[in-house]
């Protein structure tokens, strides 16, 4: 049976930008649904209030979600692989995202916009890092784009290669929160689809974006923000509905929404491949 692996990162705190609130939220709420699922093995969590990392060993490692401590996880947990090629490999980052130099970064809570080469993580450095796991089967959930003007940089979301990513945003949007849940609106569509999902057999990640991609602009219209869809972008094509979505345990699934019954459960997202 494959088995699922997370990182959830959420960055709160900046010491060269704006503050992200609710970031940190998005990560922890992500990290506790995972963790009780039946088939996930492995949930690291990256936020201001999260517990430091166990690794293999026993080694300690702070939680703290800043660029030297994610270099450092990704250096000592991926220096080998350690999945099997079945597993999937799940990688969610709620803050900062830039583009500088023609390359995505992801932004942690030490880096500098201003030379984002040697204090950020490159987003295809992050792919090329990841795909040493032993896995080919690499989800990564970006919701980045939360500043509506980059100086340093064009803006964020190049299609990464080898990986199925969902973007939190579309080309020229920028992510949303919702005061009123303490969440981004992207986490919080994200987990009401996988709540709903876990009702229903062969779910994969295609259905998931398709949930997001209907529930994202209604729940921000819901709630007074701007309009806000995902993105999906899936290399190599069609490869998303290979990939199974985890159940989660049944005493946390909670009633599935008007979007997805059984009659309207979708078959086939291929149109939605590269969208």
């Amino acid at each position: 049976m494959a088995r699922l692996w997370a990182i959830a990162v959420g960055v709160h705190r900046y010491q060269a930008l704006q503050p992200l609130p609710h970031a940190e939220q998005d990560a922890n709420m992500f990290s506790q649904r995972l963790r009780v699922a039946a088939s996930v093995a492995q949930v690291y969590c990256f936020a201001d209030q999260a517990p430091d990392l166990i690794l293999d060993g026993g080694a300690s490692l702070s939680s703290q979600p800043t660029f030297t401590n994610l270099t450092q996880f990704l250096q000592l947990r991926f220096s080998t692989p350690f999945l099997e090629p079945d597993d999937i490999l799940c990688f969610l980052f709620s803050g900062h995202g830039l583009q500088f130099a023609n390359q995505d970064y992801l932004m942690f809570l030490d880096s500098d916009p201003a030379c984002a080469d040697q204090t950020a993580l490159s987003v295809d450095d992050l792919v090329f890092c990841l795909k040493r796991s032993g896995t080919a089967n690499i989800v990564l959930l970006l919701d980045a784009c939360h500043t509506e003007y980059q100086q340093f940089g064009q803006g964020f979301g190049t299609d990464p290669k080898d990986v199925i990513t969902i973007f939190g945003a579309n080309y020229g949007q920028c992510s949303r929160v919702i005061p009123n849940l303490q969440q981004g609106s992207f986490t919080q569509a994200l987990l009401e689809g996988w709540r709903s999902l876990s009702h229903f057999d062969q779910k994969h990640w295609g259905h998931l974006y398709h949930y997001i991609r209907v529930r994202l602009p209604t729940l921000n219209r819901q709630f007074g923000q701007p309009h806000q869809a995902p993105r999906l972008r899936v290399d190599p094509p069609l490869v998303i509905e290979s990939i199974p979505l985890p159940k989660l345990r049944e005493e946390i699934v909670e009633p599935s929404t008007p979007l997805i019954t059984k009659q309207r459960m979708p078959n086939s997202v291929i149109r939605f491949s590269n969208q």
